[in-house]
């Protein structure tokens, strides 16, 4: 985000306080250090409970950002099409509901933070105010969802087999699209560059292959933040086959960590919308970035991941166009083999 780091700041803990995240010493601690440095925020690396956002930002005087604030400011930061904006901001303001609740909450017992300035009433207005801009979000957005529903009925009409683009935060899913589809679809080596679906067709005559590029994830993210991308993440849900990617530079452990983290993001989206005992027969993993992995490397990381995961990943490199043509091929007997399943169950 931009942020310049004037500090980083650790404390060992068995578990957070539910004050302050922190114990009293240290928060006090922190607001020395806040004072010294004339430094106005503090960025908190896990989600926070709003009385403790509460707490802190009125112990410290300094803005509180924690987890989920900073993704959504990366969210508000890269967001270019009317419905990625739609989206970004009802994630936004489902954030701040919970937290203004705490705030009317105090107000009304007596706790008065300086913070938000403005008295009870403006704390209170402004309350009902998010909650009716977000119910005004949600009937846009669901404008969105249907006009993509239409699409992917139009989609099957057509035989045409949908294969979407997951995984962690960039983890290479636009370079992928760019490379089968021959397109020049924006990237950046930064997290959640694609916010709006887009969806292309692989650049191959004989093949019926729609990919549908998505919102990456991210280890910690709220499920309520997947709920207002629920138009954009229904294309995982309905999609014929879909490619879990990972960035292989990265360390086995961390590499099989990321997978874990989007494979429990995808089936907890599944159990809450749809049926998440089907998505694994349809989900494909793939390593990424072939060409910054040695051989002895890329050995390691195929076989820790075949041990915690239970799958033999494809690997490619969407830069040299090493591994692609297997991954097509594997796209299509996974693709064919769903079909084969979908009929059966029906017979």
């Amino acid at each position: 985000m931009g942020y310049s780091v004037r500090e980083c700041i650790i404390q060992n803990r068995n578990y957070p306080d539910r004050k302050y995240y922190v114990g009293e010493g240290k928060i006090r601690e922190i607001k020395k250090k806040l004072a010294e440095a004339n430094v106005e925020s503090l960025v908190i690396n896990d989600p926070l409970e709003p009385a403790q956002i509460y707490h802190i930002e009125r112990e410290t005087g300094a803005r509180v950002i924690d987890r989920t604030l900073l993704i959504l400011e990366i969210f508000m930061r890269n967001a270019n099409s009317v419905e990625a904006k739609l989206q970004v901001e009802l994630a936004k303001l489902q954030y701040e509901i919970p937290l203004m609740r705490e705030y009317v909450h105090r107000y009304k017992t007596g706790e008065h933070s300086g913070a938000y300035a403005g008295g009870e009433y403006m704390v209170d207005q402004y309350y009902n105010l998010i909650k009716r801009r977000a119910a005004k979000i949600r009937r846009m957005l669901e404008k969105y969802r249907k006009a993509r529903e239409l699409q992917r009925a139009r989609r099957k009409e057509l035989n045409y087999i949908s294969v979407a683009l997951a995984g962690y935060t960039n983890a290479g899913k636009t370079t992928l699209l760019n490379a089968l589809a021959q397109e020049n679809a924006y990237t950046d080596d930064r997290m959640f560059t694609t916010l709006s679906t887009l969806v292309r067709r692989i650049n191959n005559s004989n093949l019926n292959l729609l990919l549908v590029d998505t919102v990456g994830f991210i280890d910690g993210m709220p499920l309520y933040i997947i709920d207002a991308f629920r138009a954009t993440y229904e294309e995982i849900q309905f999609a014929d086959v879909v490619l879990l990617l990972v960035d292989g530079s990265d360390a086995p452990a961390e590499i099989v960590r990321k997978m874990q983290a989007v494979v429990n993001q995808i089936n907890q989206y599944m159990a809450r919308f749809g049926n998440e005992s089907q998505i694994s027969k349809r989900m494909v993993y793939v390593i990424t970035k072939a060409d910054l992995i040695d051989g002895t490397k890329l050995a390691a990381v195929l076989q820790v991941v075949e041990m915690e995961m239970g799958v033999t990943p494809v690997v490619i490199s969407a830069k040299t166009g090493e591994g692609l043509d297997a991954l097509v091929r594997k796209i299509m007997a996974v693709s064919a083999l769903d079909k084969e399943t979908a009929w059966e169950e029906k017979q």
